[in-house]
């Protein structure tokens, strides 16, 4: 299984669960993951502001089911010859191959967003957005430092947008000053819809 995401880690459990179910004596079928980290990010959880329950240790999942976990970065993949091979040079063959990298995010070329925005599609992206709220706090107290703005209305711009009023509150609890955020709705067309929706 190449990736560690929700795919490749229920490919992986899955599979051990099956061999498990046809009474397949242990060691007859190896199992291994090959992903660039040794955790598992819940990702749908990112938004949340208690990050600690949502990255796990993959051993904490895999060992117990008997399957083996490489860290490496994929590199190639010859299908002909049934290998795949790693960052560090190391090959693993295989019967089998569940592709599983998953997706990463990708930022449009809008002026500003790279060096300004942040995102919650990662657990070190969403604990940068933590510490930059921290920091918020901490500077003038602006009308500008506390407002948000989220962009998106899919399933994390939603959860984003609806965590943000609680968390301004907490850090700017007895200041002079009402936090606020702004939620944006981009839509796909031949001329961009913007819905705002503001919040106290």
């Amino acid at each position: 299984m190449i990736g560690s995401g929700f795919a490749g880690l229920w490919a992986a459990l899955g599979a051990a669960r099956r061999l498990d179910q046809l009474a397949v004596a242990p060691g007859t079928v190896d199992i291994t993951v090959l992903s660039d980290k040794p955790f598992h990010d819940i990702r749908v959880r990112n938004y949340e502001a208690d990050l600690s329950a949502c990255r796990i240790p993959l051993a904490d999942v895999l060992d117990p089911a008997g399957v083996a976990h490489v860290t490496a970065n994929v590199t190639g993949i010859d299908a002909g010859a049934r290998k795949v091979t790693s960052s560090s040079g190391q090959t693993y063959r295989y019967d089998r191959l569940v592709l599983a990298a998953g997706s990463r995010l990708v930022k449009p070329d809008v002026p500003g967003l790279r060096e300004f925005g942040f995102d919650v599609d990662t657990y070190d992206g969403a604990i940068r957005l933590q510490h930059h709220l921290n920091k918020l706090a901490d500077g003038p107290v602006t009308a500008a430092a506390a407002t948000v703005v989220v962009v998106g209305a899919g399933l994390t711009g939603i959860e984003t947008a609806c965590e943000m009023p609680s968390r301004l509150r907490a850090l700017f609890v007895g200041r002079s000053v009402t936090p606020r955020w702004c939620w944006l709705t981009i839509t796909r067309s031949s001329a961009p819809i913007w819905a705002a929706q503001r919040g106290r």
